[in-house]
C-alpha cells in the first residue's frame, strides 16, 4: 500500500466518522447512541493508526531514496574500478593501472579508503621515477634504482695515505 492509498482510506475513515456523530445527534435510544459512540471510537483509532503507517512509510520512502543513491554511487564505483588492473611496478610498488588506453596508474590506498580514484601524478623533485597521488600524498615508486652499498667508499687506516 502506497501513501496515496494510505490517504484514501484516511479520508474514508473520517467521512465514516462524520456520519457517526450526525447519526449520534439523531434522536436515537440511548442503547444505540452507546454502539454509535463505541463505533466512533473504533474508527477514530483506526484513523490515528493509519496516519501512524502513513508516517512510517514515508520515512521508509525517505529512507529508501538515501539507499538507492548510495547503492548507485557504489555500483558506479565499482564499474569505474573495474577499470583498472591491480600492477606491481618494476620497484615493487603496488597500484592500479587503467585497462586502457592512455595507460595511467591509480592510488590503492585512496580507492580503497577514501572510495575515490586518484590519479597518480609524476613527482617534481630528484627522485625521478617516483609518483605521487595528489589525495593522501602517498608516493609509489616506479623504476628500480640501483643500490650502491655504503662500504663502496675505501676506509684508510691512520698513517695511511689514500690513493689518488
Amino acid at each position: 500500500m502506497g501513501v496515496p492509498e494510505v490517504s484514501a482510506a484516511a479520508t474514508a475513515l473520517t467521512d465514516a466518522r462524520g456520519l457517526l456523530v450526525k447519526l449520534q445527534q439523531s434522536t436515537l435510544a440511548e442503547e444505540h447512541r452507546s454502539l454509535v459512540h463505541r463505533v466512533m471510537e473504533v474508527v477514530s483509532d483506526a484513523i490515528l493508526r493509519l496516519f501512524a503507517v502513513d508516517s512510517a512509510l514515508f520515512g521508509l520512502q525517505e529512507e529508501n531514496t538515501i539507499l538507492q543513491s548510495k547503492l548507485d554511487a557504489a555500483e558506479d564505483l565499482e564499474r569505474r574500478i573495474g577499470q583498472y588492473e591491480i600492477h606491481q611496478t618494476a620497484a615493487g610498488a603496488t597500484v592500479y593501472r587503467y585497462r586502457y588506453l592512455p595507460q595511467y596508474y591509480a592510488c590503492p590506498r585512496c580507492t580503497e579508503s577514501s572510495q575515490q580514484i586518484h590519479i597518480l601524478q609524476p613527482m617534481e623533485d630528484h627522485r625521478r621515477g617516483d609518483y605521487r597521488c595528489p589525495g593522501c600524498s602517498e608516493s609509489y615508486p616506479f623504476e628500480q634504482r640501483d643500490c650502491v652499498p655504503l662500504t663502496a667508499t675505501p676506509t684508510v687506516q691512520l698513517g695511511e695515505t689514500v690513493p689518488e
